[in-house]
């Protein structure tokens, strides 16, 4: 994330068009919006640029702040939650052979 935020403060607003550092992972492309402090806890601020579950596209979420994370399964979730929201509905991911998630 540092050193994104640094290349793009160096660049002209025509260079401005850039997301910002993205991955694909087993629910859909994670967009890293930038790392804040929330209820006093370090975290990474996130959306879904395109997700399994088309609702769930640009809604912000946290991860607990991590240094050594390189990768979205590096990621726990904030504020002592033992999963992610969107774990919550069974997304098809890596390793998942029995989702019961319907496309309509």
């Amino acid at each position: 994330w540092n050193i994104f935020r640094k290349a793009y403060t160096n660049v002209s607003g025509i260079a401005r068009t850039v997301r910002g550092p993205s991955m694909s992972c087993g629910p859909g492309k994670v967009q890293v919006l930038g790392v804040a402090e929330v209820k006093g806890e370090k975290v990474f601020v996130l959306r879904f640029l395109q997700c399994r579950n088309p609702h769930l596209v640009d809604v912000p979420f946290f991860a607990k702040y991590s240094a050594s994370a390189t990768w979205f399964d590096d990621l726990k979730p904030a504020f002592g939650e033992k999963e992610f929201f969107f774990e919550e509905e069974k997304l098809p991911g890596k390793g998942d052979r029995g989702s019961t998630f319907l496309w309509e």
